[in-house]
């Protein structure tokens, strides 16, 4: 197995997202096109590609000049994309940098933004969040720290505001998503951390919810309207991976919605982003492609679609990315290559899937921009 597929599958996964790893949950009362898809490659080198979208197809094109590079030396962490749909975040492995693009809804061309030279807010980090409003962005890094950076609303730019120790001693932490209110991080075990967002983005101290018979946890996603959050992670009754589903309280607190989700054959997930409308839910099967699902966005159930897993050539995912509209769907297939999807927004089904080869031949992480 790949290095970076190898790491992924233990670190990730997300999704905010947050995509979600690729998800931004933006404001689905408004009319979106899909303008790019930007993948990172884990290598150091140009290691940035983008692809323009096609709005008749899932078919995509390598834009004029990519891949590009931003020194970025390991950038297989996370990667997302503002609420706005122009900005592009990429959290950077090695260096532990935060790197901020602008891209051109014309041209699809990159310009950096900034870059934080923080050392330790991407040290291994499995995920990046960004709030639904766009204000803030945090990691979770291995150093067991969630860190927090502001958005300047006009040039995109980050400004961190610091960092809370969260995970206990001895666990590893991975992933993190939010809401305008709460961020919440995990650990690699059974414990996610809940930490109130304070009016200038700071996080205050974190307080551990214990999931009783789960292990393993590999991403979270929050849903589009911030009620409910979903875990992917071990089932340790069912002795199976699953998703286990919660209601958020307004104090930020979770609540079991039932019992774990357990698709046959499951044993990993990368990412988890929801649709624009809130009416699915999709996950990056490691060992299959990708996984969907219905969601109820009264109770928070989810129930796994006929047809699903939709297998990529290699039945290999870590990354899944939905546009705003929901009209394609975008996966790494086994990181060489990007496989795109046509999407039934009635069923939630996926067809008429496309490969699109990469340059690095290790795309691990995708996105999606938008105007």
């Amino acid at each position: 197995m790949k290095k970076s597929v190898f790491v992924v599958c233990l670190t990730i996964a997300l999704t905010l997202w947050l995509a979600a790893c690729g998800d931004s949950r933006s404001n689905t009362s408004k009319t979106y096109t899909p303008t790019y898809v930007v993948g990172v490659d884990a290598f150091s080198g140009s290691n940035v590609e983008i692809f323009s979208t096609n709005q008749s197809s899932s078919a995509l094109t390598a834009v004029n000049g990519s891949p590009y590079s931003f020194g970025l030396t390991e950038p297989d962490g996370s990667i997302v994309t503002h609420p706005n749909g122009k900005w592009v975040y990429i959290c950077d492995w090695q260096s532990s940098n935060l790197v901020a693009l602008s891209i051109d809804q014309s041209a699809g061309t990159p310009t950096q933004i900034n870059s934080t030279t923080d050392s330790g807010a991407c040290f291994w980090t499995g995920s990046l969040a960004i709030t639904p409003a766009g204000k803030y962005v945090y990691t979770a890094d291995n150093n067991l720290n969630t860190t927090a950076f502001s958005v300047d609303s006009t040039t995109g730019g980050l400004t961190k505001i610091g960092s809370v120790p969260t995970a206990n001693a001895g666990q590893t932490m991975f992933v993190v998503t939010a809401t305008d209110n709460y961020v919440y991080a995990a650990d690699h075990n059974n414990d996610i951390y809940i930490m109130k967002i304070g009016s200038d983005g700071s996080l205050g101290a974190p307080t551990a919810f214990t999931i009783s018979g789960a292990s393993h946890i590999e991403s979270l996603q929050v849903d589009r309207s911030g009620k409910f959050l979903y875990m992917s992670g071990l089932n340790a009754t069912a002795a199976a991976y699953g998703f286990f589903g919660f209601s958020i309280a307004s104090d930020g607190s979770l609540t079991s919605v039932g019992s774990p989700v357990t698709p046959a054959s499951l044993q990993s997930v990368g990412q988890m982003v929801f649709s624009g409308d809130n009416k699915f839910m999709y996950a990056a099967d490691t060992l299959a492609g990708v996984r969907g699902f219905s969601f109820n966005s009264s109770s928070g159930v989810i129930t796994e679609l006929a047809g699903s897993p939709f297998y990529t050539t290699n039945k290999q995912s870590n990354s899944v990315a939905l546009d705003p509209t929901g009209k394609f769907l975008f996966a790494d297939d086994y990181c060489t290559s990007i496989y795109s999807w046509a999407r039934d927004s009635v069923t939630g089904a996926l067809s008429g899937g496309t490969l699109t080869a990469t340059a690095g031949k290790n795309v691990c992480q995708l996105t999606v921009t938008f105007k």
